[in-house]
């Protein structure tokens, strides 16, 4: 037994042979009147939230639960069975502990398995898994400024929004918390450290683009002054930032002439600054280096266009650069 003082967030109550989590708690001394806890908790096994309040001091049950990684191996009738993975004992769960899990599990998943007195409570997937779109339909015709989207059904068997450029057959991270598409991903594997190497090089692209520009400078020179000195808060600049600000200067006449004409009526120069630059080096990587799948091209400009630029632009930049991606074997025949 436990009492009111030992309550704190992720503390496992016992009431009315009921599992509860804490999830807030706050201690109130009122100037008149007894002390009390006001606590939010949680049921361990359906979820409902609710809130509930305690005389301060007085004894409560707490439950000890257990917190285990398992490895997800198959499904036995309509029962699901893991492995613990330190101790290779397997445990068969049924589906209503499961519960919404079973939407972004795939065999070998790690999970953890919580359980108290050897019964499982529920099943908790990683913040974000990475499965392929088994089907969706072609991206709908006309404005994809709006950032439209369009169901695809998993290799789970679940449905989810992604956006219209997306096809069958490729790989999305999704958000296992509420079902929410992520990010494209050419790799669930080694390949990512690759990946955030290159999302690095891509902001010092673009902060070498950005500067130029309201410096009204060469970006050639600035970036060689980058390179010889990248300054005492950074890192050395990127073999692939230099390709993609050179590539961009390449062929900057021939991008922006391809984005002023996809971009239904918004000149460069209506464009924020930043969302010039992205939409340069956007365009630079789906039309001129093949090494770079155009859906992770699409992806990454619009995830800095959301953490550097305006509410409106993450819309915009992955509207006309998927209508670049659409036009792509007309443009570049």
């Amino acid at each position: 037994m436990a009492t009111t003082n030992d309550i704190k967030n992720g503390t496992v109550l016992r009431i009315d042979g009921q599992l509860w989590s804490v999830i807030e708690f706050q201690h109130v001394k009122p100037g008149k009147g007894g002390a009390f806890v006001r606590t939010k908790i949680k049921n361990v096994l359906t979820g409902k939230t609710v809130d509930k309040t305690f005389n301060a001091g007085i004894k409560i049950e707490t439950a000890n639960v257990d917190r285990r990684d398992f490895q997800y191996l198959y499904m036995d009738g309509t029962d699901y069975v893991f492995m613990d993975t330190s101790t290779y004992d397997q445990i068969t769960v049924p589906p209503e502990v499961v519960g919404d899990a079973k939407d972004y599990l795939l065999e070998s998943q790690n999970v953890l398995v919580a359980s108290n007195d050897g019964q499982p409570l529920y099943v908790e997937l990683p913040a974000s898994v990475v499965l392929e779109i088994t089907y969706t339909e072609p991206g709908l015709q006309g404005d994809r400024s709006t950032g439209g989207t369009k169901p695809a059904t998993l290799e789970t068997g679940a449905q989810i929004q992604v956006p219209l450029f997306l096809e069958q057959g490729t790989k999305v991270k999704v958000d296992t918390r509420d079902g929410s598409y992520l990010a494209a991903s050419t790799t669930d594997g080694p390949g990512v450290t690759h990946m955030a190497a290159r999302t690095k090089a891509r902001k010092r692209a673009l902060d070498v683009l950005f500067e130029a520009e309201q410096r009204q400078v060469d970006p050639t020179t600035l970036l060689a002054e980058r390179v010889a000195d990248p300054g005492v808060a950074q890192s050395a600049v990127p073999q692939y930032a230099v390709d993609i600000v050179e590539g961009v200067l390449a062929h900057r006449d021939r991008i922006d002439e391809l984005l002023e004409t996809y971009s239904h009526g918004w000149t460069l120069e209506r464009m924020p600054a930043v969302d010039r630059a992205l939409l340069r080096i956007g365009g630079w990587e789906i039309l001129f280096n093949d090494d770079v799948p155009d859906v992770v091209a699409v992806d990454e400009a619009v995830d800095l266009a959301r953490s550097l630029s305006t509410d409106d632009s993450p819309s915009f930049v992955n509207g006309l650069l998927a209508r670049i991606v659409e036009m792509k074997p007309t443009i570049t025949a």
